[in-house]
């Protein structure tokens, strides 16, 4: 049997274990080339024109949506997964394991695959608002997955509640003139959003959570939360004026 997967970086580097840390690189990397092939797909299928929507190409939104509704499910995967090897276990204790349990594969890959989706971003045109998003989600992720490590399924499922919102945003970019759209939109966002804030919650509950961690987490939460609501108030807003002239 193998050696346990290191709990950070450091211990990795003393252990010898830097090929660990080598592989899971390899694994972003290739799932980031996956995602740049479907997008390219998408690209082909929808428009090869490559016509623009909301300041971003618009099959982009249509691979976003192949991300955020399909893989998100995994995360409850996972906890179907985790509760069958461990009966008695509960919600709380599942939102605290990190990804190295040997049944935690789905988050794993929920992890790798929207890694791979949001860095295959910078190779096209975004706004800068969604730029900045990707880059804190990136690094916030990374932090989680390779260096604090418990809590990881608290942090991929608020990740999953957020992209549930980003799916609506996504709706709306593709359908600026559906009134019904623009009404589920807020719905959705504001219970991604909530339910967002729920898991961080969860993750700030679990022990060694300094001030500096716990200061960083709230800001980083509650401002995605804040911004994406904020959008969202706004597009619908936007539309019912624009729909009343």
């Amino acid at each position: 049997m193998g050696r346990p997967a290191p709990k950070d970086l450091t211990q990795a580097a003393a252990a010898g274990r830097w090929p660990w840390a080598a592989g899971e690189a390899l694994r972003l990397a290739g799932w980031t080339l996956a995602h740049s092939a479907i997008l390219q797909v998408t690209r082909a299928v929808v428009d090869p024109r490559m016509p623009t929507t909301g300041g971003s190409l618009r099959h982009t939104y249509y691979q976003g949506m192949f991300v955020q509704v399909l893989i998100a499910p995994l995360m409850v995967l996972s906890y179907v997964m985790w509760r069958r090897r461990h009966p008695r276990g509960t919600l709380r204790r599942w939102l605290a394991e990190p990804m190295l349990d040997p049944c935690a594969w789905p988050s794993r890959l929920f992890f790798y695959n929207i890694m791979g989706h949001f860095v295959k971003d910078f190779a096209t045109k975004m706004p800068a608002l969604i730029a900045a998003h990707h880059v804190v989600c990136i690094a916030t992720l990374s932090l989680q997955a390779f260096v604090i490590l418990d809590g990881a399924n608290s942090c991929l499922l608020g990740c999953a509640f957020f992209e549930l919102g980003s799916a609506a945003y996504n709706l709306v970019r593709l359908y600026p003139g559906c009134e019904r759209f623009a009404w589920v939109y807020l719905s959705v966002m504001t219970a991604s959003n909530v339910a967002a804030i729920w898991t961080m919650y969860e993750w700030l509950s679990l022990p060694r959570r300094g001030p500096v961690l716990t200061a960083a987490v709230l800001a980083v939460t509650l401002g995605l939360a804040f911004m994406r609501q904020k959008v969202a108030i706004e597009d619908v807003i936007f539309q019912q004026n624009h729909a009343n002239l």
